[in-house]
């Protein structure tokens, strides 16, 4: 009889040692979440802002986030800051569903996540026109300029940075 019950015993082990090995890995990951940093109603012209933080709400840097948006797909990475955008030009007004996915990694388990927004029309007084501050280096007879403050009229296009044109 106590044959047949270390033998179950080491059985039970086996398996569960097999199902730690098989699984164990998605049970070390960091959850992760992804927000929308926008109020739900934007202007045509605007970004949506998208942030993906793990469960103890640090930035995750360098992931790509797919987003379904007016039944297009985007893919976006995130910033140093978790952060990633998505440019909103020319979209009939209207509300719609933001879809975005993160498929995880090594480290973190995916998530998704569905957001309600809202386009309204341009700005009346000023049409797809936004100010832009960006700090730009520049080096030109070893002199290096800094900051620079203008005007973006129409689509706005940048690294890491997707603009949608509707229709």
């Amino acid at each position: 009889m106590n044959k047949k019950i270390i033998i179950a015993i080491l059985v039970i082990i086996i398996i569960a040692a097999g199902a730690f090995f098989m699984f164990g890995q998605s049970f070390l990951k960091a959850d992760t979440q992804i927000n929308l940093l926008n109020k739900d109603t934007i202007q045509n012209g605007e970004q949506l802002e998208f942030e993906l933080k793990d469960a103890n709400g640090n930035p995750v840097a360098g992931q790509v986030l797919n987003i379904t948006f007016n039944d297009k797909n985007y893919s976006v990475a995130t910033d140093d800051n978790g952060k990633a955008y998505l440019f909103i030009t020319g979209i009939d007004v209207g509300k719609y569903n933001v879809s975005v996915n993160y498929g995880g990694n090594n480290k973190f388990n995916g998530c998704t996540a569905t957001f309600n927004i809202e386009v309204t029309n341009d700005a009346p007084d000023n049409p797809a026109t936004r100010t832009i501050s960006n700090s730009v280096v520049s080096t030109q007879n070893n002199q290096t300029s800094g900051n620079n403050t203008g005007n973006s009229t129409g689509n706005s296009s940048g690294s890491g940075l997707n603009t949608i044109s509707g229709n």
